[in-house]
């Protein structure tokens, strides 16, 4: 095929294959356009009714133009053989780049693309039912374009390829297509979900090593939730991703543009989380590498003895701190609050007094409570002078005369013996 003329267009190089056919590079020779030429396997050329069902769907697809779909410029029929002409895309599937990488790390945005590229395409009746990386190109400025719009639904029609597998690779096929149903726009969400699952995780949900077990995980088998593979993936991320892949039709999105609102809305809320990190200054740690590199096993062993009798230390210091502080605080010294002042009292004034001679015992008095009382000085008291005694009474009268010779308010206690 190389160097071969098809219609106006040259073949120079084959750039890929696949299930569809062969896909070339080549370019229109009046005006040096660079395009792709994908030429049909001999099962979907030399059918008559698959023929006439592709150059249907071809020349719908030469009609519109979408920026994230690969534009379909013309067919060419030439010796038997079906040539779709198609823009030319300078860059690389999805696929090569997750052989390489094994995730891509803005897996948001490059689904938001597959899904507008799908939300066009839906609205116009075509649907796509091979939605898989590789049919998605990323372009040299990082743009999405999704390939093969319309040429899998003719061949869809088909049903079977070579190798007997149904339209499209099984790891990214929706349940309905592997029980034979008729494909959706909901199928085509699947398969969106799927491949975003690779994406955000590095692995497909529904593996297997045979075509069997594949197709019985699509039916079967639930999911392992993308948080549970990649700490760093947002539980609402992987709750879009589980919706996507629900295998009900019904608890799926139902169009391209509720799952992308969703994915948005996502996205919005994660680009705010950043910067409000950004923002808040992060604290320097102190690199203990400078100082503890140089030290080796030997020096090691020491060091570590070292800490261990520093830490005995610490502890007998701290065990004798403490029963020295409980021995201080046997006997605590309190502060008693302080009594309330007596009233002053006036002195009494300075009268000479001379001796009284005590009375003579006669017989011991008993001592009632109202004589232990002491006199409550009077305010208006004449102040009388004290002479000496004239004779010794009777002890009850010594003892009020006693009494009487006291100064006011001194409130002595005197008990006859």
């Amino acid at each position: 095929m190389i160097g071969r003329e098809v219609g106006p267009y040259r073949i120079t190089e084959k750039i890929g294959q696949g299930g569809m056919g062969i896909v070339y590079k080549g370019f229109h020779v009046k005006l040096e356009q660079e395009v792709a030429i994908k030429v049909l396997a001999p099962e979907f050329s030399h059918d008559p009714a698959m023929r006439d069902r592709f150059i249907h769907e071809a020349k719908t697809q030469a009609r519109i133009s979408h920026p994230n779909v690969v534009n379909v410029f013309n067919y060419v029929e030439d010796d038997g053989n079906l040539f779709l002409v198609m823009e030319y895309i300078r860059g690389e599937t999805l696929e090569n780049r997750l052989k390489k990488t094994g995730k891509q790390h803005n897996a948001g945005p490059v689904c938001l693309s597959v899904l507008s590229a799908l939300e066009f395409m839906h609205a116009r009746g075509i649907i796509h039912r091979d939605i898989k990386p590789g049919n998605i190109m990323f372009l040299e400025d990082g743009s999405v374009k999704v390939m093969d719009f319309g040429i899998a639904k003719v061949a869809g029609e088909k049903g079977q390829t070579k190798t007997g597998m149904r339209l499209g690779t099984l790891w990214y096929m929706s349940p309905e297509q592997i029980r034979g149903e008729e494909a959706s726009v909901s199928s085509d969400l699947y398969s969106v979900g799927v491949t975003l699952y690779q994406m955000a995780t590095g692995r497909v949900p529904f593996g297997g090593d045979s075509e069997y077990k594949v197709m019985k995980a699509h039916l079967e088998e639930k999911p392992v939730p993308p948080w549970e593979i990649d700490g760093t993936i947002s539980r609402d991320m992987g709750k879009i991703i589980l919706k996507a892949i629900a295998k009900d039709r019904k608890d799926r999105y139902q169009n391209a543009r509720e799952f992308a609102d969703e994915l948005k809305s996502l996205e919005s809320r994660s680009s705010v989380t950043p910067q409000l990190t950004a923002a808040v200054p992060m604290r320097r740690r102190f690199d203990w590498s400078g100082i503890l590199t140089p030290i080796t096993r030997p020096n090691r062993k020491y060091l570590l003895i070292a800490l261990l009798c520093l830490g005995v230390i610490l502890i007998f210091a701290g065990l004798f701190m403490a029963a020295r502080h409980k021995k201080e605080s046997v006997f605590p010294v309190t502060k008693s609050a302080p009594s309330a002042p007596s009233p002053p009292v006036a002195p009494p004034a300075a009268t000479p007094v001379e001796p009284v001679t005590p009375p003579e015992p006669v017989g011991q008095s008993e001592v009632t409570p109202e004589k232990l009382k002491p006199e409550t000085p009077k305010k208006h008291a004449k102040k009388k002078k004290i002479g000496r005694t004239r004779s010794r009474g009777t002890s009850g009268n010594s003892h009020d005369r006693s009494d009487r010779d006291q100064p006011a308010g001194m409130g002595e206690w005197k008990i006859d013996k």
